[in-house]
């Protein structure tokens, strides 16, 4: 759209808006340096990268906002909805999504936006105008275009930071035209931004933003396999049924004296759905946890993680030294995730019952050297200061600006 330099413009702009809300635009004038954190609660990977450069940000004396989900605080009953539908299809109908995720790479965010991202818009306006950052930091791609249709092509006022939580296969959805920069996690994603035009100098490889409480294996992992029990960490996501006769498959290797295992499984955001069946079906004096702000702690102080590819997961258990069964994959989205985690040999696929079972057998009886060479080359390939990169460039860009 034409460059303009109010926010009042770009929303009023009867050529691509049908909205009447007028908000005020965007005062250039910084006094203090500020960093606005945005993020959004679809899947796992934004809010925890946002969670893990506040920390840093705030380690680093630099004021920052909560991280905030402004598609949440403009449409909670819409977004809830979304975030069940969203669970719901990669769960049950991971083709559909696959079409989706394709869809949204070829299609432009933002050109004409429905009510709902109108509304995300406003809230976003009114932010940028009472908080008055120096610097934005976004883990979600939207706001990106958001902020290109509130300013067009105009300078920004402050820094602009787009930290990209996918790695290695990125989606379009990603690049905006605004003057911003990108935090990626390895080289292969700023190849990415690199072959699309935006210039080096905006592209930094940062790694995954994990918590900096991740500071790697504890000793209260204890001896892995063959001296100790294989300790493992079970993240569900996939539909019941396949929850059900992964638990029963592990716990038939448990009943075998010679195959020692101590099983914790956490249901974080699938509590609601899975709590009935992990009770049901889990091994003798398996460990059974909710939702938890712990994950640090407990992937250090297990020798396996079964989960899907997510790019939180991912970098977490590489952080942790955690190799890694993957047992599902979002089609799309967590794609580079898992190519990577086998390229660096830290982890194996795992997506049936059956290969849960016989990787994990594998381990105890044959294999424990492979084990150990996956821990090993977690701890070499391991980035656990990727969110104080994010907070060193986030303090860097600001200053510049």
């Amino acid at each position: 759209m034409p460059g303009k330099s109010s926010i009042q413009g770009a929303i009023d702009h009867p050529s691509n808006h049908s909205s009447k809300a007028r908000v005020p635009s965007v005062d250039p004038a910084i006094s203090s340096t500020k960093t606005s954190l945005l993020t959004a609660s679809f899947g796992e990977g934004h809010l925890s990268a946002a969670k893990g450069i506040a920390t840093a940000l705030h380690r680093k004396g630099i004021n920052s906002s909560r991280p905030l989900d402004l598609l949440k605080e403009a449409k909670p009953d819409t977004v809830h909805l979304l975030n069940a539908a969203y669970r719901m299809v990669i769960t049950r109908w991971p083709g559909l999504w696959r079409k989706l995720y394709h869809l949204a790479d070829t299609i432009p965010i933002g050109d004409s936006p429905i009510d709902f991202t109108q509304a995300v818009t406003r809230k976003l306006a009114k932010h940028l105008n009472d908080y008055n950052p120096d610097i934005v930091v976004s883990t979600y791609p939207l706001y990106g275009h958001l902020i290109e249709q509130l300013l067009g092509n105009s300078p920004l006022p402050f820094a602009l930071l787009t930290v990209v939580t996918d790695s290695t296969t990125i989606n379009s959805a990603w690049l905006s035209n605004t003057e911003g920069h990108y935090a990626v996690t390895d080289k292969d994603s700023a190849d990415f931004f690199l072959s699309n035009g935006i210039p080096e100098a905006r592209v930094h490889i940062t790694g995954f933003p994990v918590n900096p409480n991740l500071d790697g294996p504890k000793n209260s992992a204890g001896n892995p396999p063959p001296k100790g029990p294989l300790k493992i960490l079970y993240t569900p996501s996939t539909p019941n049924r396949l929850v059900r006769r992964t638990l029963e498959t592990i716990g038939s290797i448990q009943n075998q004296p010679s195959l020692r295992l101590e099983l914790t499984v956490v249901l974080g955001r699938h509590e609601r759905r899975l709590r009935q069946t992990v009770e049901d079906y889990s091994p003798a004096n398996t460990r059974i946890i909710g939702w938890t702000n712990n994950m640090p702690d407990l992937l250090s102080s297990n020798h396996l993680l079964i989960g899907k590819a997510g790019g939180a997961s991912v970098h977490e258990a590489l952080a942790a030294a955690c190799p890694m069964l993957i047992d599902y994959v979002v089609p799309g989205q967590e794609e580079g995730n898992a190519l990577k985690l086998l390229r660096l040999k830290c982890g194996m696929m795992a997506e049936t019952p059956e290969e849960i079972a016989s990787a994990i057998k594998s381990l105890l009886e044959k294999d424990a050297t492979r084990l150990q060479a996956m821990q090993k080359a977690a701890r070499k390939h391991a980035q656990r200061d990727g969110a104080e990169k994010v907070a060193d460039l986030t303090e860097k860009l600001a200053i510049q600006k």
